[in-house]
């Protein structure tokens, strides 16, 4: 009754696997902590019964051991081999967890490297936009007769020379 589960066990961990493989979701998040949790679930169900049937099979309880006595060893022996493929199961699932979280992270650290390159050309323009937008007399081109075009260029220039030094150092 408990290779079945067993099995099936196996069988998530290989769909996780293959699902990692395509694509990140949320399923595949769920997936894992159902299955993370399955097998805690399964060692707390197994972890108490193999000292007992250890027990059983050195013939401690004599009401038990009549004619069934040869069968304990039987049985301790299939627990031992669930127990073996619930540690192998559980070994599988931490490593893909593990890999999830690293592709997850990597996911992050990119989304962070595209803001902030967006906010390292913004923060420039936005203060020359904002010390143009004071009505200060004195500032550069305030006097001229296209002030709007020259601030223009010259905050495009700025943002150019940023984006090609952020392309030399390979920031994206």
């Amino acid at each position: 009754m408990c290779f079945p589960v067993i099995n099936k066990i196996s069988g998530m961990i290989d769909h996780i696997d293959k699902e990692l493989e395509r694509e990140h979701s949320q399923n595949t998040l769920e997936d894992i902590s159902v299955t993370r949790r399955n097998i805690v679930v399964f060692h707390t169900m197994i972890k108490p019964i193999i000292p007992l049937f250890e027990q059983l099979k050195l013939g401690k309880y004599e009401r038990l051991n009549g004619n069934v006595q040869q069968y304990w060893a039987d049985i301790l022996n299939d627990l031992q081999k669930i127990w073996d493929r619930l540690e192998d199961s559980q070994e599988l699932i931490e490593g893909i967890s593990e890999s999830n979280e690293s592709l997850l992270s990597s996911k992050t650290n990119q989304i962070i490297r595209v803001l902030t390159i967006f906010s390292a050309i913004v923060l420039p323009l936005n203060l020359i936009a904002s010390i143009y937008g004071m009505n200060i007399r004195g500032l550069p081109f305030a006097q001229d007769q296209n002030p709007f075009v020259l601030i223009l260029l010259t905050m495009l220039i700025i943002g150019g020379v940023m984006l090609f030094v952020f392309k030399i150092k390979r920031w994206f």
